[in-house]
């Protein structure tokens, strides 16, 4: 059985990571070039790569083959042409002689990154006797990032670099446990390769599951299926007072506003349209001065949380207000099923199936989703209608649920799971 890890069409190769990729090191078949386009495919067992290379080359025979490589675990292959249709042709054959779908392939996840400002000359001089790109310069700033797997560097480098021309591409390291990426320049440009590589990274479809077989598709009966949504709240949308508090949350916000909101709509409107039950959960307490919380939102810090009932910042947002007579649940619990009567409700309309969206997705949305899973409810979890104060937290959170606890997803994936 060949396991599919990584499933990777990079379009439109920028100029330094063309070139990157085109050194002796790398390219030891053809070396590719500036505008062309890859295709770069990870399996395991290793052997498994010559079928891959023999599916790819039959159907695309003008293909040209850049690196074909072997190492303990992994058979790696990268593929480039001028022609995008090839480069598909080619994908198309591999997906189909191995029996696999391109979001059959890990998930990416990024481990670290930083932008250190204003690089010391020891620090550079260092740095430099290990590079394979371009050489990095003494004062400028450094951005590094760590991802895995790590062939999801050559993605990543590609949109940094076409975020941010007038960035340098230091290193990327593409094999091994983890990727990794250094780029330098000035940390305007940096910012914007930083957002370039989390943007690509979030876009890939995978599974959060290294060692999980994937199951076949789940099977939504609406009249047996709920769409839950899950403390997309006003609270959560304030800006900070604190500048540095601001920053911190910026991409939480950037991705609630741009991506989870939205989406979150799109999905309602799609599940009633299907016939879905809606119900959406929210904090409130009853109370004005919260004396009827959980001990876990009275506690000082993150999750100390008052929000009274009637108070604005404890509604919905606007965009995902209920309609008709669509459920609201409220809770002062991080579980829906915990701290309100929605097993009973859920058990009462004949719910079997439950699809969650919401935040936070390594707080309430995965308490909830545990508990769903232990009363016997098939859970799916919406991972771009989800949101966690860091990608990083979000990313873990999944791996651990999924195939576990629920079926993590896409919005997208959700009709093709309908069944009449």
């Amino acid at each position: 059985m060949t396991e599919l890890r990584v499933y990777l069409p990079v379009y439109d190769l920028q100029p330094q990571f063309a070139a990157y990729l085109s050194t002796p090191t790398r390219a030891r078949g053809y070396p590719p070039f500036e505008g062309q386009h890859s295709l770069i495919i990870e399996v395991s067992p290793a052997l498994a790569i010559h079928r891959i290379s023999d599916l790819a080359l039959k159907a695309a025979p003008d293909m040209e083959p850049g690196i074909l490589f072997t190492e303990r675990q992994f058979g790696l292959l990268e593929l480039h042409s001028s022609d995008r249709e090839e480069i598909d042709a080619a994908g198309d054959a591999i997906l189909r002689g191995i029996g696999a779908r391109a979001e059959d392939q890990l998930a990416p996840r990024v481990l670290f990154e930083d932008i250190i400002e204003k690089l010391a000359d020891q620090h550079a001089i260092i740095l430099n006797r290990s590079r394979t790109a371009s050489m990095l310069v003494p004062g400028q700033s450094l951005l590094l990032c760590e991802m895995s797997p790590a062939l999801f560097a050559c993605v990543a480098a590609n949109e940094a670099e076409r975020a941010a021309p007038g960035a340098v591409l230091n290193d990327v390291q593409m094999m091994g446990v983890s990727g990794r990426i250094f780029m330098s320049g000035d940390v305007e440009e940096l910012t914007k390769a930083q957002s370039a590589i989390r943007q690509v990274l979030e876009s890939v479809r995978g599974r959060f599951n290294e060692t999980a077989e994937v199951p076949d598709d789940p099977e939504l009966k609406p009249s047996e299926t709920a769409l839950l949504v899950i403390d997309i709240q006003n609270t959560y949308l304030e800006v900070r007072d604190n500048p540095t508090e601001a920053a911190r949350w910026a991409p939480f916000l950037e991705r609630m506003n741009g991506q989870v909101i939205p989406g979150t709509a799109a999905l309602i409107d799609k599940s009633r349209k299907a016939g879905f039950e809606i119900i959406y959960a929210r904090i409130a307490c009853l109370t004005e001065d919260g004396r009827d919380r959980s001990l876990s939102q009275k506690k000082p810090g993150f999750n100390y949380l008052l929000l009274p009932q009637d108070r604005q910042d404890s509604q919905l947002v606007p965009e995902l207000m209920p309609q008709d007579d669509e459920i609201v649940i409220t809770k002062t619990t991080d579980s829906a099923l915990t701290g309100s009567n929605l097993r009973l409700i859920l058990h009462n309309i004949g719910i079997k199936n439950v699809v969650v969206a919401g935040i936070f997705t390594d707080q309430c949305v995965s308490s909830t989703v545990r508990s769903l899973a232990d009363e016997s409810f098939n859970v799916l979890v919406v991972e771009d209608c989800c949101a966690a104060s860091t990608m990083d937290l979000h990313n873990h959170e999944l791996a651990v649920i999924n195939m576990i606890y629920c079926h993590v997803v896409q919005s997208e994936d959700i009709t093709g799971f309908i069944r009449t």
